[in-house]
């Protein structure tokens, strides 16, 4: 990774030290009132010093509008991560936003009207409505956010709602700041709610709790009957045969990907009839963060061997750890993914790059190295992966049928494709065990950004005892002889 130069430190620190008084001056005198030769006095710096970092005092603005910006979108992202449910997401939004407002008191109203004016139609604006658009559209896609208007308007609604009081709290001396936004948070959370669905009243997470308890409110008429109580669990109107779940499943993310060869042998060994290896002993292993078409966000692995299938030729997958329990069920019950819960993770430093896995407290799988290269970006790449998709039978005597053998086939759109030095590191782990198929030459290691598309098909039923004595992969601490 470069390293900083004790310039570009400097330079970096005086910018915000400039920034710093600025703001603070902007706050409470406003922007015209404030002179440049102020902020210098404030910052401790020459006045050509200013002129070096900042051709203008708009241009401090237009700074500290995307910095205030910046902060809003990653409150949003934080409050997506923190709750289960979107009523909990927009809570935890709206109750950061109060804590911060009250530690830092009213914005000056010139300040507030020029960093609005600033930023409108900005692509700064735009990156907050992206991410509150994306933890609305994981609440369209778990049913308790209404899909009957554009996720874009529902967005607007959100970002808007909160400008506006942010907006009145500096315009109004004594303006109840807290009220406002609680009632606001209150508000759009039952104005997004599904219509056969509300939000939820209360939180899980006492935390989160600055709705107040609530009764259960009563919806207006569905579909087939009468008003009545919002039962979650009821039957949904839906036709099956729709084929609207056959579409591809499509996905932006970016990743390491690793290819290393081992042992032949070690490869056979894992291979469940009718697969055989591959022409090569190769092995993939991937990590990384996705954002689903939905909006949800989840760290990613994958771990597979090539295999074949007849005269199909592929990959096997051993592992695929995934930080969302909602993939791991869909997939595993969909396709047959091998999917586990698990911490996955990619950080990026300049040209430093780390990927780990972590399940049971241990980092079992790990990609580190320095981007050395950027690759021209090479055109959409298709792959095949089989799975193995069966349930055990409930009297734990085998399968309730015979396993089916999964096709599922991704093609991949990449937008980034650049070559990393590095390593991968494997750590043995009782319940994931991939050190045991090692690293002997590391073949590839790549930093990635794509989006990819996911269909899938069951090709043939194999016999049970076939796959019986690989059901292991699969779960944790599994025998038939427990």
């Amino acid at each position: 990774m470069k390293q900083e130069s004790r310039t570009e430190r400097n330079k970096r620190e005086v910018r915000g030290r400039i920034l710093a008084a600025a703001g603070g001056l902007f706050v409470e005198h406003g922007i015209e009132a404030t002179k440049v030769e102020a902020i210098c006095d404030q910052a401790d710096i020459a006045l050509r010093t200013f002129f070096n970092h900042f051709p203008s005092k708009r241009d401090v603005v237009h700074q500290l509008g995307i910095d205030a910006t910046a902060e809003v979108t990653a409150r949003i992202h934080a409050a997506h991560e923190r709750g289960r449910s979107t009523r909990e997401r927009l809570s935890a939004f709206f109750a950061d936003s109060i804590e911060v407002s009250l530690h830092r008191g009213p914005p000056h109203p010139e300040l507030l009207a020029s960093l609005v004016a600033v930023l409108f139609g900005s692509a700064d604006l735009q990156a907050a409505r992206n991410a509150m658009m994306a933890l609305l559209r994981e609440g369209v896609a778990a049913g308790d956010v209404t899909a009957r208007y554009p996720i874009e308007t529902l967005s607007d609604a959100v970002i808007g709602t909160f400008y506006r009081i942010m907006i009145e709290w500096a315009n109004q001396d004594g303006y109840p700041i807290r009220e406002q936004l609680q009632s606001a948070c209150e508000f759009l959370c039952d104005s997004v709610a599904s219509r056969s669905q509300t939000l939820g009243t209360q939180t899980t997470d006492p935390d989160l709790r600055i709705i107040g308890e609530q009764e259960n409110r009563r919806t207006g008429e569905y579909e087939g009957g009468p008003e009545m109580t919002s039962v979650r669990y009821a039957a949904r109107h839906e036709d099956p045969a729709s084929g609207i779940r056959s579409a591809p499943v499509r996905a932006t993310a970016k990743a390491l990907w690793a290819d290393y060869e081992t042992d032949a042998e070690i490869i056979e060994s894992v291979l469940p009839r009718p697969l055989s290896p591959g022409l090569e002993p190769i092995v993939h292993l991937s990590i990384g963060q996705v954002e689903m078409e939905s909006g949800a966000g989840f760290g990613i692995g994958n771990f597979t061997v090539r295999a074949t299938h007849g005269d199909f030729q592929g990959e096997y997958g051993l592992a695929m750890p995934m930080g969302s329990e909602a993939a791991v069920i869909g997939g595993r019950e969909t396709w047959g993914e091998p999917k586990k819960i698990a911490d996955c993770s990619i950080e990026r430093t300049g040209d430093e790059v780390v990927a780990r896995i972590v399940r049971g407290g241990i980092a079992y799988a790990e990609l580190r190295g320095v981007v050395v290269e950027t690759l021209p970006v090479p055109p959409p790449r298709e792959t095949l992966d089989f799975y193995f998709k069966f349930m055990i039978s409930p009297d734990g005597k085998g399968f309730d049928q015979d396993p089916a053998l999964v096709h599922c086939r991704r093609t991949y759109t990449i937008s980034r494709w650049e070559r990393v030095e590095g390593e991968v590191i494997l750590r043995d782990s009782p319940i994931d065990p991939v050190a045991d198929i090692p690293v002997r030459r590391l073949v590839s290691l790549h930093y990635v950004e794509f989006e990819s598309e996911q269909v899938g098909e069951i090709v043939e039923r194999v016999p049970g005892e076939w796959i019986a004595p690989f059901v292991h992969q699969r779960y944790d601490h599994f025998s038939w002889n427990r």
